[in-house]
């Protein structure tokens, strides 16, 4: 996770919704090329609107997910107002879910993180917004694309913590991408049509 070259913040976002939080990655040298992300929810279905839960349950990682807390967007010249609709509808890539924690004074639930945009320019990032979501959190969420079949999803390491850090459209790809950046750990993993399938299944039943 771009260890070397990493600051993180945690900062507090006014109208912010509760059990989220957002995350500035100050970076030195280009990262994953995820892309980045603009306001997109538009369910087709009524039953496309899904939970914070169904999320962590259902949707593979490396999903484009789109998030709403179901209020209108307000005009362009009211900026404050619109700042903060947009801190609560937007849209990320799934690079992550954590599983619920236990501590002796206080067990956080489930929960999982969408990349949600990089700022930078001449090829370098400067910063990459991640937002994370608990599952009891009150937003709407609807996946707005699945990875497909056959794509490559490289993690930056194995098991529970493991983070989305790159997507290539196959392995050659996946392997040539990591050749040039540094990570030793890394678990590349291919999207499955069967996981896809399983993932619209559930969605639909949920």
């Amino acid at each position: 996770r771009f260890m070397a070259t990493m600051l993180m913040t945690t900062k507090k976002v006014s109208a912010k919704p509760p059990n989220s939080r957002t995350c500035f990655f100050f970076l030195r040298t280009a990262a994953a090329g995820l892309p980045p992300a603009a306001a997109s929810f538009s369910p087709q279905y009524p039953e496309d609107i899904k939970s914070a839960h169904s999320i962590f349950e259902d949707a593979p990682i490396g999903s484009m997910v789109a998030w709403s807390d179901g209020t209108p967007r307000p005009p362009e010249r009211f900026t404050r107002k619109l700042a903060a609709w947009r801190n609560n509808n937007s849209k990320g890539r799934l690079i992550r879910k954590e599983p619920p924690r236990s501590r002796p004074t206080y067990s956080p639930p489930a929960g999982f993180t969408l990349h949600e945009a990089d700022f930078g320019s001449g090829g370098v990032i400067a910063i990459s917004v991640h937002r994370s979501f608990s599952v009891d959190t009150t937003l709407q969420f609807t996946v707005v694309e699945r990875p497909a079949p056959g794509t490559v999803r490289v993690f930056d390491r194995a098991g529970d913590n493991a983070e989305l850090v790159h997507l290539a459209p196959h392995r050659a790809a996946a392997e040539e991408w990591l050749s040039r950046h540094g990570y030793p750990n890394a678990v590349l993993d291919e999207v499955t049509a069967d996981e896809v399938a399983a993932d619209v299944v559930e969605g639909r039943v949920a």
